[in-house]
């Protein structure tokens, strides 16, 4: 707390300045301490920098060190408040006033007043703001008037921004510098001396506080030439139509009008009674209005010389560098369309309920709905989404900032954003009451800001559980284990940039050594096992790498003869004579007794700094390594956590490998953001679908991540062998098309949700998700962006129209950075920000995004049509006795290979194929295998079936 804040305080009971303790009065902050009244004898408690006249007890009250730990404890808010805001998200439950403040007419009136106030203010004056419900308006008024000092009042103690709420998300040193908070009731005295307050900004707060006090004491503690401002104050003029019932005090504007009039405080100012609309429209010039036909106004003490005086636009526009943006969450961004829609979903589906109670605001959207936005436009607001500054925009899209700026005035023009010098704190905390999403700020997207909150986040629940041999990974133990890897890695010269190659199972030791490493700023290199059975191309791998450590589970353990590094195992060796690298178990010991990290002296980590290179499949040459950054995958983990509703009670098992993205960033990253426990499989339990199902069921796992041809697999096996895990609520499925006749299959028979996502690693594994609601044979899935701006486009890089086909491409905070030391195809697949994915899509009139194949996929039959075969495989794969289907092109035109059971009839396959292809995409070739053959990533091997589709066959 300010030296400006004490020198304003006083007992809300006799008025007097209250004492302060010495060590307050050498002008620094005071954020613990006790504030006492010589007249009455009371004490109020000041914890962690807020005034706490709420908990004010007699002076000389015992215990009083227990008394103010016990206060300090409440306002941290411990492990309650962090889980209750982390895991609001699950319930889809925003705080639609709050979300909704900075964008209504109400909180906006005032602005059109802005200017004039600034004329009259000095450096240093006190604002006073009187409605702190949401922390916005004192930190808007912080951020408008940077050369005063702003105080608010807020009496409440619960929900979002209680006690340990702005303890929470404002407290000292991360709001703005020129705020304080003070804890009180104004409706039982307001807690400062007469004549300190050069502005009053009472919100929301006239016809609610006592009608008898608040106005007064306004009146006393506002300095004789103060500006007194009450916006939204609720009128008696007229009824609101439709009607709502409003809560508080009514009045006539002329009782408003005659009441200060008459009051000897107002000093010779000038009383002003004006409608909100006319404030917000900006219309005309000032002047009183007191029988105005509008239900809320704005009640104003102002200096005379304001009547007539030309009312500005009611908006911040405050366009600097430093300055921050408020997204208005009653619009949608259609990035696919480039536009800008009301949201019929917004808030939860409360817009209906809260745009009838703010009809100014709804006239407003109405003439500006819909927009159309520019790719420049888009992406503007995608990272002012992403809490950055309008000068680290600029910087992360390479343009000057005077262009963004201009972008930014006239997309506040159109009601997208508010933009003012917010504090990064309470442009966190706006986006939250939007999203309920806790966001990291860009300058913290580490791996060490997640790994700060797990303690929070899980208490005493398990993090890891090894299905192994049952041990159990808490916070204490991984902690220890974690700080210890930190340490030996050190030790064994692995610096920060420094590759760690890993050949691993699903293993504990494998993930808590992830978690080090990228704690040390080095990069975890996660390679297919498979590629032990090759060791040629696993040393030239590993040379293209040149790895600082190699990490090998005891199954791999033969590989450690090709390393030019340092080697550790993770565990045993299954052949003795294989046993060439010491085993982690055995130097444990030894890092556990070593001196802790110097965290003072070590590299800072980077948001932009490399954290896992993961290699693609590699079918010809050189498998490619995609670099993705700290940043990115804290951003594809919080996405997938968030946008799947996974939370603290979640148990999720993982069937993907640690070399592929859903494999590396689903249990060792998004799980931690969820605060859920992972449950990490024996290989048993991995790879046959009935014990798969057995470890669910035994292990109580809530949430499963796996792929389409596990789900096949699953949907193959006959009821009296399929078991339904009672705790089991959600697979989420990648990787590979998902046939809707398998979704809907699968999900009937498990009766679980599942999720359809697609991403390819270079763009984070997560940025569309899939819809099958609806779907049916005739028709392809499609799907909605998440987390990231997706544009179809021709040959040229421009957007195409709705329903053409073009080439998909994204642009997100999860992209790659590179491609392992491939400049060549780095350049290729990553042009100004966008990866271009090399997949074919087109979008419908919503905005629903679908995918037609691969460039590289589509086909021309004999008649030199292109055919995209994801809709052949998706029509031919409802015919019931087909399991899987995938079509290529042979020598004399379409081949369709097909996965089917025993009994299946060649004949009526065909018949249902004429019956809903037209006649030039029906195959003239079909050939049964037991299986479609898949790459070692799980998904089709396209080129293994062209193979076989120009080889000799004996099939129909």
């Amino acid at each position: 707390m300010h030296r400006h804040t004490l020198a304003a305080l006083a007992c809300p009971a006799c008025r007097v300045a209250l004492h302060q303790p010495e060590h307050a009065l050498d002008h620094t902050p005071l954020i613990h301490g006790i504030l006492t009244c010589p007249q009455c004898a009371i004490w109020v408690p000041v914890v962690q920098g807020f005034a706490l006249f709420s908990e004010a007890m007699p002076a000389g009250t015992p215990d009083l060190d227990a008394r103010l730990t016990a206060l300090h404890a409440h306002m941290s808010g411990g492990t309650d408040y962090a889980q209750f805001v982390h895991n609001r998200h699950a319930r889809r439950i925003p705080d639609s006033y709050a979300a909704f403040q900075p964008f209504n007419e109400s909180t906006r009136a005032v602005y059109a007043l802005f200017d004039l106030i600034r004329a009259t203010l000095k450096p240093g004056d006190l604002i006073l703001d009187t409605w702190g419900r949401t922390g916005w308006s004192g930190e808007m008024l912080a951020a408008a008037f940077p050369q005063q000092h702003v105080i608010s009042v807020w009496e409440g103690n619960f929900d979002v921004l209680g006690h340990a709420g702005y303890a929470f998300w404002l407290k000292h040193g991360e709001r703005a510098p020129n705020h304080d908070i003070v804890f009180a009731n104004p409706s039982a005295g307001l807690p400062f001396l007469d004549g300190r307050f050069a502005f009053v900004h009472g919100l929301d707060s006239l016809h609610r506080y006592n009608p008898l006090t608040f106005g007064g004491d306004i009146l006393r503690i506002a300095r004789a030439d103060g500006v007194i401002s009450f916006p939204h104050v609720h009128l008696a003029n007229s009824e609101p139509q439709p009607f709502f019932e409003r809560g508080g005090w009514k009045s006539l504007g002329r009782a408003h009008q005659q009441r200060f009039e008459l009051a000897k405080g107002r000093a010779g100012r000038s009383v002003i009674v004006a409608s909100e609309a006319r404030l917000f429209d900006a219309q005309g010039t000032l002047h009183t209005e007191p029988d105005n036909p509008h239900y809320n106004g704005l009640v104003a003490l102002v200096p005379p010389a304001w009547d007539g005086a030309p009312l500005r636009t009611a908006d911040l526009d405050i366009c600097l560098p430093e300055a921050r943006a408020v997204l208005n969450p009653l619009l949608r961004i259609d990035t696919v369309r480039g536009m800008a829609l009301i949201d019929a979903q917004a808030l939860g589906g409360l817009i209906d309920d809260l745009l009838v109670r703010h009809p100014c605001y709804t006239d407003r959207l109405a003439r500006l709905n819909p927009q159309a936005l520019d790719t420049t436009e888009l992406q503007i607001l995608f990272h002012l989404g992403q809490l950055r500054t309008l000068g680290e925009t600029a910087q992360r899209l390479d343009l000057p900032f005077a262009q963004v700026a201009e972008h930014c005035a006239r997309l506040v023009k159109r009601e997208l954003i508010q933009v003012a010098p917010l504090s990064r704190a309470m442009s966190r905390l706006q986006a939250y009451y939007a999203d309920q999403i806790v966001r990291p700020l860009a300058q913290q997207e580490t791996f060490a800001y997640l790994w700060q909150l797990a303690p929070t986040l899980y208490g005493a629940r398990p993090m890891l559980v090894a299905g192994a041999d049952d041990s159990v990974f808490g916070w204490d133990e991984a902690s220890m284990l974690v700080a210890a890897m930190r340490r030996g890695l050190d030790e064994l010269g692995v610096r920060a940039g420094d590759r760690v190659a890993m050949l691993s199972g699903p293993h504990p030791v494998a993930t808590l050594m992830c978690w080090a490493i990228w704690l040390n700023g080095s990069v975890v290199v996660p390679l297919r096992k498979e590629l032990c059975d090759t060791p040629s191309a696993l040393s030239s791998l590993l040379d293209h790498i040149e790895p600082a450590l190699l990490l090998l589970d005891g199954a791999r353990a033969g590989a450690a003869a090709l390393a030019r590094c340092a080697t550790l195992l993770l565990d045993d060796p299954l052949d003795d004579a294989a046993a060439v690298a010491p085993l982690l178990s055995d130097t444990l010991g030894d890092w556990l007794d070593l001196p802790a990290v110097d965290e003072v002296h070590a590299k800072p980590v980077h948001p932009d700094d490399a954290a896992v290179i993961l290699f693609t499949s590699g079918s010809t040459g050189m498998p490619k390594g995609v670099v993705l950054s700290q940043r990115a995958l804290l951003q594809s983990g919080q996405l997938a956590a968030t946008q799947f509703g996974w939370h603290h009670t979640d148990t999720l098992l993982s069937l993907a490998d640690m070399h592929t993205m859903s494999g590396l960033r689903n249990p060792c990253v998004a799980a931690l953001f969820a605060g859920a426990t992972v449950y990490l499989p024996e290989d048993a339990e991995r790879l046959n679908v009935g014990k798969t199902l057995q470890a669910c069921a035994a292990r109580r796992v809530t949430v499963l991540a796996t792929g389409p041809a596990w789900l096949a697999m699953l949907n193959a096996l006959p009821d009296h062998l399929l078991q339904h895990p009672a705790t089991l609520r959600q697979i989420a499925s990648t990787g590979a098309t998902l046939q809707s006749s398998l979704h809907d299959a699968v999900a009937r028979r498990m009766g679980v949700s599942i999720i359809d996502y697609y991403g390819l690693t270079e763009t984070g594994g997560l940025c569309l998700v899939f819809d099958h609601a609806g779907a049916s044979a005739q028709t392809i899935v499609s799907g909605r962006a998440v987390g990231a701006l997706m544009q179809v486009c021709d040959a040229a890089g421009q957007p195409v129209v709705s329903g053409q086909p073009g080439q998909l491409r994204v642009h997100s905070n999860q992209l790659l950075q590179a491609y392992w030391r491939n400049p060549q195809q780095t350049a290729t697949m990553l042009r100004d920000g966008w990866v271009y994915t090399g997949d074919l899509a087109s979008y419908d009139e919503h905005g629903r995004i679908t995918l037609l194949g691969r460039a590289d996929d589509q086909l021309k039959n004999e008649f030199g049509e292109i055919v995209f075969p994801a809709h052949l495989e998706r029509v031919m794969a409802n015919f019931p006795q087909v399991s899987d289907v995938a079509v290529c092109a042979g020598p004399r035109g379409l081949i369709t290979f097909v996965a089917a059971e025993q009994d299946f009839a060649l004949t009526d396959f065909v018949a249902y194929c004429r019956q809903h292809l037209a006649s030039s995409y029906v195959p003239r070739e079909v050939r049964q295998l037991p299986a479609l053959p898949l790459s070692p990533a799980g998904k089709l091997d396209r080129r293994r079936l062209t193979q076989l589709a120009h080889a000799p066959s004996e099939s129909h």
